[in-house]
């Protein structure tokens, strides 16, 4: 027989576990809950307002270059209504864009998925190429057309 081990007896504070292991007090320390990845604390979502913020900030600028088209010329043809739609056009784009990457970004911390997988690096891409066109097309309509 092993020691502490007894037929059918209890043996008190003396006796080995199941396992062979000494008796005595616990060398687990307790388990602390672990704070998901990225859990939903204001430093991450007010970033992500902040974003968002200068999305619309961003389609609003866009669409005052339209605006701003309006009022350099004197009488506006369709020409410049033209030029002044599609920039409001893009401007709300944007703005519509970023709405959309708040909501998806909110969403992945909300159920615990980094914030990370959620960004697009396409979305970097898309705004770049839409204020460069935009204000190229503004800036080569103005200098094709002032005389």
């Amino acid at each position: 027989m092993e020691y502490g081990a007894t037929s059918g007896s209890d043996d008190g504070p003396l006796a080995r576990a199941e396992d062979g292991t000494a008796p005595g007090p616990s060398t687990e320390k307790p388990e602390k809950k672990k704070k998901p990845k990225n859990s939903n604390d204001l430093k991450t979502a007010m970033g992500n307002e902040r974003t968002f913020f200068k999305y619309l900030w961003t389609g609003l600028h866009v669409g005052t270059m339209g605006t701003w088209l309006l009022k350099f010329y004197s009488e506006p043809g369709r020409t410049e209504l033209g030029l002044v739609i599609v920039t409001w056009v893009v401007a709300f784009f944007l703005v519509g864009y970023g709405l959309y990457r708040f909501y998806h970004r909110r969403w992945a911390m909300t159920n615990g998925y980094p914030v990370e997988e959620a960004d697009s690096p396409f979305a970097v891409v898309l705004i770049t190429g839409c204020v460069t066109v935009t204000v190229g097309g503004v800036v080569a309509y103005l200098v094709t057309t002032v005389k």
